[in-house]
Order: structure tokens, then C-alpha cells, then sequence
């Protein structure tokens, strides 16, 4: 899962390096896939990394309406949010361009999670519908929303997304081993079937007299 790696790497920004790169202001255009298909961000907020002291005063200082305590606590937020964006243009299968569009795609999603499983997958990329279960495309939807909302103080941390990802991953894997179990099961009764009519046809001639 694409998404995984994105967050497995903003939480490396985060807690990875001394001192954490935050404020990242992710796009999916910053996310690519090496030969080996493992995700890549190949841009972050490089000035927070600069060595040199008239480099790094440049760097915005953060409001100062806030608190030290509220900064400190919440200074990965940002990120989260960039987060939820890149979650529901993996979702959609669409880009997003338009602050607005995330309103209403948001909007969209919050509606399909009240209805029914046929409503959630008419509206999602058809390569996603293809891959996740419902239980894992609704925890997906809930941990995107999450990240979406419009309080600061209100989205998950960075390590509740990862948690929640992991979760729907294992959650696809659990259903994908159960469909080929299912499936393994049925081939093996079929033969079985086969190899016992094939017996008894056997049988049936052996028995029948010249």
C-alpha cells in the first residue's frame, strides 16, 4: 500500500532526524516509487536541515499566538492533513487541485460511509475497488477524514495514521489468505469428486457381468 510508505516517511521526517522536519506541505506529485516499488518522498521542507545559521533564520517561525506546549504537541498537524489529501486522491483516483475539491470530495466520503458497500465502491478508483475489502477501504475513508478536519487539534497523529493503515493492510491480507484458503478448498473438493466419480465408474464395469 503506496499510502503506507508515505506515512512510514513522514513520520521518519518527524522522528527520525534531530532536529524533526515538519511542515512538509506534501503533494502526491512528491511521492514516487523506485525500481523496486518502495515509496520515495523526494521533497520535504529542506531548510529545517540547513547547517548554516543564515539559512536556517529564514525558515517561517510558527505563530505567535501559540503556545510553546501547543506547538510542541501539535507542530506535526500540518503534515497529517497532507496526509488526508494524498489519502483521498488514492481513494478517488483523482488529483486534487482546488482547496474546494477536498471539501467536496471529503463531503462525499463521509456520505458513503453512512450508506451501504455498493455506495462506497461507486465512487472510488476502480483499482482500489479492485484491492480492498469494505472493512478496509471504511477504515481508510475514517482515518482520512480524520486527518481532513478543519481543527488542527482535532486530526490523529502521525503514528495513529500509521497505526490505522497497518491495520486495514492486515485486514486485506487476513482476507486475501481466507479467499485463496476458500478457493484451495474448493479445488481440492472438486478433485475429490472427480477422483471418487472416476472410482465408482471403475467399479460399476468391473462388477457388470460378461
Amino acid at each position: 500500500m503506496s499510502a503506507l510508505g508515505v506515512v512510514k516517511g513522514v513520520q521518519f521526517l518527524h522522528t527520525g532526524i534531530v532536529p524533526g522536519v515538519f511542515s512538509n506541505d506534501l503533494k502526491i506529485t512528491d511521492v514516487i516509487l523506485d525500481q523496486s516499488l518502495h515509496v520515495k518522498i523526494c521533497k520535504y521542507n529542506l531548510p529545517l536541515l540547513a547547517d548554516d545559521q543564515k539559512v536556517s533564520s529564514q525558515v517561517p517561525l510558527p505563530r505567535s499566538k501559540r503556545s510553546l506546549h501547543y506547538r510542541l504537541k501539535y507542530e506535526d498537524r500540518d503534515d497529517v492533513y497532507d496526509i488526508g489529501v494524498i489519502l483521498l486522491e488514492i481513494i478517488m483516483g483523482r488529483p486534487v487541485i482546488y482547496h474546494n475539491e477536498v471539501t467536496l470530495l471529503k463531503d462525499l466520503v463521509q456520505v458513503s460511509l453512512v450508506t451501504d458497500e455498493m455506495a462506497r465502491r461507486s465512487i472510488i478508483d476502480p483499482a482500489v475497488q479492485k484491492e480492498c475489502s469494505d472493512e478496509s477501504l471504511r477504515t481508510m475513508m475514517e482515518i482520512c477524514l480524520r486527518c481532513l478536519s478543519s481543527e488542527e487539534t482535532n486530526r490523529p497523529s502521525v503514528e495513529d495514521v500509521l497505526w490505522n493503515l497497518q491495520f486495514a493492510m492486515q485486514v486485506q491480507e487476513s482476507r486475501k489468505g481466507d479467499t485463496s484458503s476458500q478457493a484451495e478448498t474448493e479445488s481440492i473438493n472438486e478433485e475429490s469428486q472427480a477422483e471418487r466419480a472416476e472410482t465408482n465408474t471403475e467399479e460399476f464395469f468391473v462388477n457388470v457381468p460378461l
